[in-house]
């Protein structure tokens, strides 16, 4: 599924939660549209590079555990509550009749046992994401060695793109904190294609 095509998901089914979690506890979108936007992006990037190695990866099963993998939470900082994100993915998932629900919703719950690559993928993904400044990380507190995939991106070339991408974005949170955040940030890149070559690509997929 094109990016394009699941903008539909995320406007219809998905901002709506996380526009509920920033009128309760989350008003400054730690775990917001933005947050999840921009990882639903990141991920494709990394998915596409994955892919060029000849690595199997589903990028619709990746989709849709990013886009749920914060659904449950009932407060910011330390994830308890990843098993009520991983149940409301698994719900979503069967009343749409979208098949391997269990798999996909699995791929929320952090296990470093897991080493298959939608996983992996899913797990980079967040990682990366720590370095937004409201996270309390930020870029330069953030520690490369956290990343799972490291051993076949060569320290990630394309961390020097997520860096201003990430800070951009951040510091225009009011376009990117509602059902039009994933389309705001396609438009973004699209009009900053010399700047994001690799997210660029990775919309376009």
């Amino acid at each position: 599924m094109s990016l394009i095509n699941f903008n539909e998901i995320f406007k219809k089914d998905v901002a709506p939660i996380y526009i509920n979690h920033q009128k309760t506890f989350d008003a400054y979108c730690m775990h917001g549209c933005l947050h999840i936007s921009r990882s639903l992006i990141i991920c494709r990037a990394l998915c596409n590079m994955l892919s060029a190695r000849g690595l199997s990866v589903d990028i619709d099963k990746i989709s849709y555990a990013v886009a749920f993998h914060d659904s449950g939470r009932c407060g910011n900082g330390i994830d308890f509550w990843e098993q009520n994100s991983k149940g409301i993915c698994y719900d979503y998932l069967t009343k749409n009749n979208i098949p391997d629900a269990t798999y996909i919703s699995n791929l929320i719950v952090k296990d470093n046992s897991k080493n298959d690559y939608n996983y992996l993928c899913v797990y980079d993904t967040d990682v990366l994401e720590i370095m937004r400044p409201c996270s309390g990380i930020g870029v330069l507190n953030f520690n490369k060695s956290y990343l799972r995939l490291s051993y076949i991106f060569n320290d990630y070339p394309f961390i020097n793109e997520i860096i201003p991408f990430i800070l951009e974005t951040e510091s225009n949170k009011g376009l990117y904190s509602d059902e039009n955040s994933l389309s705001n940030l396609i438009t973004l890149i699209s009009n900053n294609k010399e700047k994001y070559p690799t997210l660029h690509a990775s919309i376009l997929s």
